[in-house]
């Protein structure tokens, strides 16, 4: 299928509806994942290389694809 491209206002409600869904003691990942759209996210493991000596035996791209392979063979619907 093709994407859905929406207005950026879009992810902006759904962060705000994430955060109210929240409040109440709710999620609904296509929400939270909608809302985070608009976010540019960036983490490093800097530190934990340095620190702690830690390397990963993988590439974030493989782990990610074998992170979702695993789900949908446990039938897990992404």
């Amino acid at each position: 299928g093709g994407r859905l491209r929406l207005p950026s206002w879009t992810s902006q409600v759904a962060e705000w509806a994430d955060r109210c869904l929240q409040a109440i003691g709710g999620y609904h990942a296509k929400i939270h994942v909608l809302g985070e759209v608009g976010k540019h996210i960036h983490c490093s493991i800097q530190k934990a290389s340095e620190r702690l000596g830690y390397h990963p035996r993988v590439s974030l791209e493989e782990g990610m694809r074998e992170s979702i392979r695993d789900l949908q063979e446990r039938g897990i619907q992404l």
